[in-house]
């Protein structure tokens, strides 16, 4: 029970650390008045900071919820679940909006770097 709840807490953690800094960005860069996010030059008008702010909250978001799924669930695979569930959550969204080449990537590398990053964080790796 532990472990599902060190999943749960973490991909909580994880989306709510995301979806602020995603807000941040959209804040700090908003796009230009009238932008249509179904057109499919929509990301082509949206800063580049704006763009930064969303790499940066799949980074963090995945390494937040990895830390914390780590050390709630006390098992080092409930932070790489919350890892996969980020990469699969940012990896979505590239088929909603059409992203950059580098986005694409980076949807799926920042995750896995945020993951890397929170398993060597001080009390972030648990190895039962």
């Amino acid at each position: 029970m532990r472990k599902v709840l060190g999943v749960l807490i973490g991909v909580a953690i994880g989306f709510i650390c995301t979806f602020i800094l995603e807000s941040l960005g959209h804040v700090l860069f908003p796009a230009p008045l009238g932008a249509d996010m179904s057109a499919p030059d929509f990301l082509e008008q949206v800063p580049l900071g704006a763009k930064l702010f969303v790499v940066a909250a799949w980074f963090i978001g995945a390494g937040a919820g990895c830390y914390f799924g780590q050390r709630i669930g006390g098992w080092l695979w409930s932070g790489w679940i919350v890892v996969g569930i980020s990469m699969l959550a940012g990896l979505s969204t590239l088929y909603m909006i059409p992203h950059p080449l580098w986005m694409q990537v980076s949807a799926f590398v920042a995750p896995i770097l945020g993951g890397i990053v929170a398993d060597r964080l001080p009390g972030g790796r648990v190895r039962r």
